[in-house]
């Protein structure tokens, strides 16, 4: 679904628009992280902008990351439904390097299908273990597979964001008020914020709607620590009603590396072909 990659890349560009902005702005004097803004507390509708601050600045403390989560997606048409999943452990590198190992069942076939993606900065390998068949892409063409999504949203989000931008980030630029404001947080009527249960865990969800493009983002964070728990991206493309989700179960900081981590060297006997499926589906 093509539709996630301009998702991200316009979430990523709102809010470098924002940060950049803001950043010239501000070359002008010396800045300091700034005290953590609270939420408008006569308005409890309004997002809990003290908290997004918090979860944004804990997502990208590190430049590196490891994601271990579980990736689903769900689409209904006129005349079906279907329903996809994989478990995906990945370290991303800022600025766009990674390793994703993936794994899921397929209905037909004993044991799991295993498959790793890895990308140096300059291009990304896909190989398939029990068909010992890789291809190799541009980052271009990467981010235009259909299947890229299961990497990780949240992986895939980070690798978007340059690194100067991640480190105004990581100092706390979202708890400015003239950033939230740039960013329009609190005049849009279509960013929500509430409490909500998920899985049994008590959870604080953000609502984004991009009426305009037709998908509707939702993230869900822990209140307590401010990690990011679940992303969500649903709506409507090409006549398909979808819904892509992202259940991180534990997301590492500066996990170890190797040389060889973002790299790829085709095992022996391995064939390259034309395209190789990330997931399922």
């Amino acid at each position: 679904m093509k539709v996630l990659v301009g998702t991200i890349a316009l979430l990523s560009t709102s809010l470098v628009w924002g940060l950049t902005n803001f950043w010239g702005q501000s070359q002008a004097v010396s800045w300091q992280p700034p005290t953590l803004a609270q939420s408008p507390s006569q308005n409890p509708a309004s997002p809990d902008l003290s908290l997004l601050a918090r979860a944004s600045m804990a997502f990208v403390q590190s430049d590196r990351y490891q994601t271990d989560s579980i990736m689903e997606v769900t689409g209904t048409t006129s005349d079906q439904t279907f329903k996809a999943g994989v478990q995906a452990t990945t370290i991303v590198q800022s600025p766009k390097q990674f390793r994703a190992e993936i794994a899921y069942n397929q209905p037909d076939k004993a044991g799991l299908v295993n498959i790793l993606v890895v990308g140096d900065g300059q291009q990304v390998w896909i190989y398939r273990a029990d068909t010992q068949q890789y291809t190799v892409k541009s980052y271009e063409d990467f981010e235009q597979l259909d299947d890229s999504y299961f990497i990780g949203i949240s992986s895939l989000l980070f690798m978007q964001l340059p690194p100067a931008d991640r480190q105004v980030i990581a100092q706390g630029a979202l708890a400015d008020s003239q950033v939230v404001q740039d960013l329009g947080l609190l005049s849009n009527p279509n960013f929500k914020g509430a409490p909500q249960w998920v899985n049994n865990q008590s959870l604080y969800a953000y609502e984004f709607l991009n009426a305009q493009d037709g998908f509707t983002l939702d993230a869900f964070v822990d209140p307590t620590t401010a990690d990011l728990k679940q992303l969500r991206i649903s709506g409507q493309d090409q006549q398909v009603d979808y819904a892509i989700t992202e259940t991180i179960r534990r997301r590492t900081a500066n996990p170890f590396v190797t040389d060889s981590t973002f790299r790829f060297t085709p095992p022996v006997g391995a064939r390259r072909v034309e395209s190789v499926a990330i997931g399922p589906l």
